[in-house]
């Protein structure tokens, strides 16, 4: 691969590079082929609840830039706090994991299918149940 040129000591670095070795300047750009399915909480530097380090790698930005525009909007009708509530619900922690978001709706889902349910393996299998006497269909 072609080295690149670090844009602030203008040392060669290579193309993967996202802190110069040099200089130790953070780098990394924002790529828009990342895929936001790949993004999770789960990483080092994470706080509370991750997101600001979430979207650090995603995006590419430093650190501390995305924790003070955290603050920033929580000063305009607290948008830091929702967005920051909205997106831990559907980032998932680790890659490959299901975001809290789809935990909490298949839990639901669960226990709506349970509640709408009964009988088991020895009655035949599940039978629903009539809407207005509560008691399972024939």
């Amino acid at each position: 691969m072609n080295p690149t040129r670090c844009p602030y000591c203008a040392e060669e670095i290579s193309p993967e590079a996202v802190v110069c070795p040099h200089c130790r300047s953070h780098i990394a750009r924002f790529d828009t082929r990342s895929d936001p399915r790949t993004w999770h909480r789960d990483w080092p530097e994470r706080l509370a609840g991750g997101v600001a380090s979430a979207i650090c790698h995603g995006v590419g930005l430093p650190l501390t830039a995305v924790r003070v525009g955290f603050v920033v909007l929580s000063f305009f009708h607290l948008g830091g706090a929702f967005l920051y509530a909205a997106l831990w619900l559907f980032l998932p922690f680790r890659p490959g994991d299901e975001s809290p978001l789809e935990q909490g709706l298949g839990w639901a889902k669960d226990a709506v299918r349970r509640l709408r349910t009964v009988g088991g393996p020895d009655t035949g299998g599940e039978r629903p149940l009539d809407r207005m006497s509560g008691e399972p269909r024939a």
